[in-house]
């Protein structure tokens, strides 16, 4: 059955060279959680856990590249209960921040290593000196969907963002974001550059102006953020021509019991691409 699968897929391809008739289609997504946990006095109950897989189911996504996942055992809390069929991987630092990849098993699966990629590098600041270039790594996995043995890498990233809390001067701390995401950016855009193979760079980059030397997507509809009215999350591709028939769309993110007022928890939307 799998071979018939791989080989109708190769004919889709063949066909839609001269063809416009629809293909199988791979749907990936970014989803910041806002320090999804299940356990400590913030924790997701299993009626908001529940909710959060509805969302995830809802949005069709094959694979999803998460941010602001607080540990390992939310998450297999997470697909254990809720998303029967599903399976992850997470940079586990006993942080609040961590990223995880989450996929549906029925039509991804890994084909290769999942890791945290550019740990410990840095670069130099004008202003101050040697810095750790990614305070949360960027996590990169190798994949495979299953119908049509289409390959394909993914980076799941979480950029410096632009707080200044805690900063005397917000207009020097508002510089230095700019200044080292502008480097996290540079190093993203060499990565994409030694790629093989197609490849998916995704995430929170924390920038409504974000720019890559790969084509960058985003919501041009609606917003992604939605407290500050702009678009944060966005969806990078490498080695592929965007089809006339891709489309990004969102899903809500926030969990009505969580928010209040105009503050939405999780605070970032699920923002989706469909490949063809």
């Amino acid at each position: 059955m799998q071979m018939l699968r791989r080989a109708a897929g190769s004919l889709c391809v063949l066909l839609a060279l001269v063809l416009p008739m629809p293909c199988e289609a791979l749907v990936v997504g970014t989803y910041n959680m806002e320090y999804f946990s299940v356990t400590g006095e913030e924790r997701f109950t299993p009626e908001e856990v529940q909710a959060v897989a509805k969302k995830i189911l809802s949005s069709k996504a094959d694979i999803l590249a998460l941010q602001e996942v607080a540990d390992q055992g939310s998450l297999f809390f997470l697909v254990a209960r809720y998303l029967p069929g599903w399976s992850f991987r997470i940079n586990d630092t006993r942080g609040k921040q961590d990223l995880a990849f989450l996929w549906n098993t029925n039509t991804v699966a890994t084909a290769g290593s999942v890791r945290p990629i550019f740990r410990g590098e840095t670069y130099r600041d004008p202003r101050r000196g040697s810095i750790v270039l990614f305070d949360k790594p960027p996590l990169h996995g190798a994949f495979i969907e299953k119908g049509t043995g289409f390959r394909f890498g993914m980076v799941n990233v979480h950029l410096k963002s632009s707080s200044t809390l805690g900063q005397r001067d917000r207009r020097e701390a508002l510089e230095y974001s700019r200044r080292k995401r502008d480097a996290q950016i540079d190093r993203l855009n060499a990565f994409a550059k030694g790629a093989r193979e197609p490849l998916f760079i995704l995430g929170d980059f924390n920038d409504p102006d974000a720019e890559a030397d790969f084509p960058l997507l985003t919501l041009e509809d609606g917003f992604s953020y939605d407290a500050r009215g702009t678009n944060l999350d966005y969806v990078g591709y490498v080695h592929m021509v965007r089809g006339p028939s891709w489309r990004v769309y969102e899903v809500e993110g926030s969990v009505p019991s969580r928010s209040f007022r105009n503050r939405e928890s999780p605070d970032h939307d699920l923002v989706l691409l469909r490949v063809d």
